[in-house]
């Protein structure tokens, strides 16, 4: 939301507590119209405690949000949606609720399983080590020596008569010697984003992030496991729910890939 709350902690334990809740198994689900079944597993009441408790935390970083919202320059995502709440009335308005549903979609929803993604990733990249090393030289082959960020035309390169023949013309079939990309939801060799009108509104959003994100752990750090620990000996359990995080946090050493020299 553009920057740390106070009660940063607390909102990501009882999102956890939300996703263990929700996806764990208890004697309500197996039998939601057992009164005994829901009394006994205790699962709506823990349910109902996690909610207000969740609901307070939002309050706070709205109220937050609010105080400090006239002393910022640009608007963010919540103070846009605060602004929509503000100024809509009748069937137009933005209820409350419906900013808290979407603070817990970008929290919950979309951080946690690129965080999920991320940690099987790089697991997965210490366990084999051959494959992080093949990894990291391809990304810092690629950045090698890249000093700044050079901005392409993006008006003049589709219409370069060198790479692209009657570029002014609309020629669709042109694309179809290339191989495509996957197709999220429709590809249904790989679908981590589910498919059809119930596919994920964030895939482009989630793979842009992570791509970002592992490419710069790859390239500005070497990493090694704690000392006598093996690739062998990494815990790959995941735990219940449907993010299958891994059940035994990642710990790693990380590496400076350049020397880092004080200014004079």
């Amino acid at each position: 939301m553009g920057g740390k709350c106070s009660n940063q902690k607390m909102v990501s334990d009882d999102i956890v507590k939300a996703f263990e809740q929700h996806t764990g198994f208890n004697l309500a689900n197996m039998f939601p119209s057992s009164r005994v079944a829901r009394l006994l597993s205790g699962a709506v009441s823990k349910a109902e405690e996690c909610h207000r408790s969740l609901d307070r935390q939002l309050d706070d970083i709205i109220r937050e949000h609010r105080e400090k919202g006239a002393d910022e320059e640009v608007e963010d995502l919540l103070m846009v949606l605060l602004r929509l709440h503000d100024e809509g009335s009748g069937t137009d308005s933005l209820s409350m609720d419906s900013v808290k549903a979407i603070i817990i979609d970008l929290i919950a929803a979309g951080s946690g399983t690129t965080a999920v993604s991320l940690d099987w990733i790089m697991a997965e990249l210490m366990k084999n080590p051959a494959v992080m090393k093949k990894a990291q030289t391809e990304v810092r082959q690629q950045f090698q020596g890249r000093e700044r960020n050079k901005c392409a035309n993006q008006c003049v390169v589709p219409r370069d008569s060198r790479y692209w023949k009657d570029a002014e013309e609309f020629k669709p079939e042109r694309f179809a010697k290339y191989n495509r990309d996957v197709n999220f939801g429709t590809d249904f060799e790989l679908i981590p984003f589910g498919a059809g009108r119930r596919i994920c509104p964030g895939t482009t959003f989630a793979l842009a992030t992570v791509e970002l994100a592992l490419a710069n752990l790859l390239y500005h750090f070497d990493w090694e496991l704690p000392s006598g620990t093996k690739p062998d000996d990494l815990d790959m359990t995941e735990n219940a729910g449907f993010t299958a995080s891994r059940k035994s946090p990642l710990l790693l050493h990380a590496r400076p890939y350049h020397r880092i020299h004080a200014s004079s």
